[in-house]
């Protein structure tokens, strides 16, 4: 093992204790000392001999492997050697993200002054046929809006700008895709390719409200509802008793055996217990953890087979080869995650749930196919949102709201109602990171398609095992070893784009 690796290993032990904890305090409210665990691993990545080595390794005759090993550390280490100041922002950043997200792991909903969790709020949202409440409990975490902002999060946004002004970037959102092998150029025509489909948007958005509400137009608390009245076996009660064994069994059917690796679950919602899902890796390829909130409705499936592909991908990634795995896309890991998470659509896993009447299902579930993609093209606004906020001069509660009615009537045509911004918690924990479920569709999609273009005749739904090993072989081996769309390249022949996902999917 070469230098670089070493340091590496040291600062992966490092950050396991930091996950270790944060996993705590996610499931539980409880801080056993993130910030001091924090501290450790930039105290390490602080040390001067140590990045002698690495800017040694950047400068000297390597293979184009160690190269891009040598490069993907340096991002992760580089800004503690700028400047006092730079060290500084990084630290202030750090502690007002874990005070912010820990408000918002606490924070409980109300509805007509009753506290109502995100279950019951969903359950709202997808099966009230009173229109007014369903309003009330999109409008619950209205509250959050301001909360974040009086606790800092504006404060937050600026350090962000501020930290990438010091590090040399021209703004905080080229400083983060840059540690993701992307830029700006990806994004920069995205509002412009909405706002000229904005009509069809509208179009199929409002032929959804006459069909399924008799109203002219489709609100945000109308969608989960309208996703109900088309397929209402989302919301059916079902024993999840057993949810483990059908997650074996559908990875199973992609060559992928979870029965060797080392996942850990807690599903079940609790006081101070965050409300999200998550992934946790705690160590690569050898600890990896999944938070849940289920309910027992089927709709939970998807979020535990989205999870539970992260701890696959994860725990299949090489644990020596720490480097690599930082470099592994956003992009690639969504796609992954998202594609597993439909899974729970396809007849295997709806035979193993409504059993006789899996036919049934399947074909109710059919019905979805379009709107699901319809709904994916609504983050649109949240994606340029994310970005905006550091591209943007923004002083208040409203300038921020201001700023995402904005964006939400250019890439929608639609506004006329508040948007709960801050529940979307990537804006607090992971700014600049939602596209990277948008763009994992895309790349999903293409996936499907280029696996019957090499092997005519044959769909990936029907050869399950060798799609998996597709899979396996063109992105999840090779990940991080490429930048991300070098990667994509290599296996579409083709540069990312949206255009074709939604024209041929989102709005078809």
């Amino acid at each position: 093992m070469n230098k670089i690796d070493l340091i590496a290993k040291e600062i992966s032990n490092l950050y396991k204790d930091v996950s270790s904890k944060r996993w705590v305090q996610y499931t539980t409210g409880f801080d056993l000392g993130i910030t001091d665990a924090e501290n450790r691993v930039k105290d390490y990545k602080k040390n001067p001999e140590m990045y002698k080595l690495v800017l040694n390794a950047l400068v000297s005759q390597v293979s184009p492997l160690e190269k891009r090993k040598a490069e993907i550390l340096n991002k992760s280490i580089k800004d503690y050697h700028l400047s006092d100041k730079v060290k500084k922002i990084k630290d202030e950043i750090d502690v007002l993200e874990n005070s912010l997200m820990d408000i918002l792991n606490k924070f409980r909903s109300q509805i007509d002054g009753k506290e109502v969790s995100s279950t019951e709020r969903e359950k709202i949202l997808s099966q009230s046929a009173d229109r007014n409440l369903r309003q009330k409990a999109y409008e619950s975490n209205l509250p959050l809006n301001q909360i974040l902002v009086d606790h800092g999060f504006l404060k937050l946004v600026n350090l962000r700008k501020e930290l990438a002004a010091e590090s040399g970037a021209d703004n905080f959102v080229d400083y983060v895709l840059d540690q993701e092998d992307l830029n700006l150029d990806l994004f920069r025509d995205w509002a412009t390719i909405c706002e000229q489909r904005s009509s069809k948007y509208q179009s199929k958005s409002n032929e959804l409200a006459e069909r399924y509400l008799k109203v002219d137009c489709l609100m945000p608390w109308d969608q989960k509802y309208v996703e109900n009245q088309i397929c209402s076996l989302n919301e059916t009660q079902v024993d999840m008793t057993n949810f483990q064994d059908l997650m074996t069994k559908t990875f199973s059917k992609f060559d992928f055996d979870l029965s060797k690796l080392n996942l850990t679950y807690d599903i079940f919602p609790r006081k101070n217990k965050s409300e999200w899902g998550y992934h946790f890796t705690i160590e690569m390829g050898k600890d990896s953890r999944i938070l849940a909130n289920v309910s027992n409705r089927f709709s939970d499936y998807w979020v535990l087979l989205h999870e539970t592909a992260h701890g696959t991908h994860y725990m299949g990634l090489n644990p020596e080869e720490n480097i690599l795995n930082w470099g592994v896309s956003g992009i690639l890991a969504e796609g992954f995650a998202n594609f597993f998470g439909n899974q729970c659509y396809s007849k295997e896993f709806l035979s193993e749930v409504f059993r006789d009447n899996y036919e049934d299902a399947f074909h109710e579930f059919k019905k979805l196919d379009s709107f699901t993609h319809y709904k994916n093209y609504r983050i649109v606004p949240d994606i340029l949102f994310d970005q905006q906020l550091y591209l943007k001069d923004l002083n208040s509660a409203n300038d921020l709201q201001e700023l995402r009615q904005s964006i939400g009537k250019q890439v929608l045509g639609e506004g006329g109602y508040t948007v709960p911004w801050a529940r979307l918690i990537h804006h607090t924990s992971h700014p600049i990171y939602l596209h990277n479920y948008f763009l994992g569709d895309v790349m999903s999609e293409n996936m499907k398609k280029e696996f019957s273009k090499r092997f005519p005749g044959k769909k990936a739904e029907e050869n399950p095992d060798q799609f998996g090993r597709f899979w396996k072989s063109e992105l999840l081996n090779p990940s991080g070893k490429d930048p991300f769309l070098k990667l994509y390249k290599n296996v579409f022949n083709t540069d990312l784009s949206i255009t074709d996902y939604i024209d041929s999917k989102c709005l078809a």
